[in-house]
């Protein structure tokens, strides 16, 4: 973590290695949260040095976990996400493998363009501005696959924005403002 904190990336790496090389055999059931940091750390670590093979390797050992709940494969999720969208340069499968994973986290977003514009026209025309004293009053989000979501849906706003898909563009953006109005402030509220 250490490492991290510098922006020392290959040594995060090596040091992840190390760790994981540590790890009893059934590490995903008698040590499974070192595990899920470690390989989380690792993955991270091989995306920021643009290692895209490594990183798919210990992506593909946390994704594969079915122990793992879906919110525990977040970091994971995003890094395969980023490696699409930034690495890669392929925004419209980052924005396709985004609205997979809100999805997978119960947050229902439609794939479609069509039910998108749907989406995004009926999010508009039903939207309500909130006053300055709804907006002062609102508290911090608390629920974690919300907060998940909500980091997902902003980095899919962006996509969608470079693959000029702008009905899902919209509809993102209201969905943030409406869980941001309903559940309260996250760091990515809109």
């Amino acid at each position: 973590k250490k490492a991290v904190e510098f922006s020392s990336f290959e040594s995060c790496a090596s040091y992840a290695e190390k760790g994981i090389s540590l790890l009893p055999v059934e590490k995903w059931t008698q040590e499974r949260e070192v595990s899920l940091e470690l390989y989380s750390i690792i993955t991270e670590a091989y995306l920021s040095i643009v290692n895209a093979e490594k990183m798919k390797v210990y992506a593909d050992e946390v994704l594969h976990q079915s122990s793992l709940s879906e919110l525990e494969k977040v970091r994971v999720h995003i890094c395969n996400i980023s490696l699409n969208a930034v690495v890669m340069n392929k925004a419209r499968e980052a924005l396709d493998m985004s609205i997979d994973v809100l999805r997978k986290l119960g947050c229902k977003f439609p794939k479609n363009k069509l039910l998108q514009a749907r989406l995004a026209v009926s999010s508009v025309l039903g939207a309500k501005l909130p006053s300055e004293k709804d907006i002062a009053a609102l508290s911090p989000m608390e629920d974690e696959t919300r907060k998940a979501c909500m980091e997902i849906m902003v980095n899919a706003a962006t996509f969608s924005h470079h693959c000029n898909n702008i009905p899902a563009f919209i509809a993102l953006n209201s969905r943030m403002a409406q869980w941001t109005m309903k559940y309260g402030v996250d760091v990515y509220s809109a």
